[in-house]
């Protein structure tokens, strides 16, 4: 009688258990590993801050405020054109969101330059998709933000090229009618 290791049918029973059993392994090693953080931790609380945060951009839009950055990828130097219609804005800041990696967020405070510019050093290159936020209080201390989605991030002669677009209403649907499934 031959052992059981040596009986072909033993091994042709066993070996898609052991496969899936370290198909699976592999798979929940892979999932906690690149574990996804699309979603906020606190969604409870920014559900409830919906409100707050559509004042602050309903106060941007008031003033007329309008933005355009500059990068420069030689010095590391992040430049942000401020227009519209105010007198002094305090505390700006920037936060740059990578769409689907929480560990690639940048935040910088912004010092002003003159009364529309302000700047910021980088500590390293921004390129590809940014959901870009900027922040601060007006001259009577009300908060405002701007909210943009920057595009096209790349080099040309070390200056960086970046096309800000609205980013889509949260509460309507992305999609417009042309692009809709069928």
């Amino acid at each position: 009688m031959t052992p059981w290791y040596r009986e072909p049918w033993a091994w042709f029973i066993l070996s898609p258990l052991i496969v899936v059993v370290l198909v699976s392994t592999y798979t929940i090693y892979t999932a906690v590993k690149n574990r996804d953080d699309v979603v906020n931790e606190d969604y409870y609380k920014e559900g409830r801050m919906i409100n707050v945060h559509l004042e602050q951009e309903q106060l941007a839009q008031s003033m007329g405020l309008a933005m355009s950055l500059k990068v420069d990828h030689q010095i590391l130097e992040l430049v942000v054109d401020l227009n519209g219609r105010f007198e002094s804005l305090n505390n700006v800041s920037i936060e740059f969101s990578h769409p689907s990696d929480a560990a690639k967020d940048k935040t910088f405070v912004l010092e002003s330059i003159t009364k529309n510019r302000y700047r910021a050093g980088l500590l390293d290159s921004l390129k590809g998709r940014w959901y870009v936020k900027v922040s601060g209080l007006d001259d009577q201390g009300r908060p405002w933000r701007l909210m943009k989605q920057a595009y096209a991030i790349q080099d040309v002669d070390n200056q960086a090229v970046v096309e800000l677009i609205e980013r889509p209403d949260p509460i309507e649907s992305p999609l417009s009618e042309t692009d809709s499934p069928r």
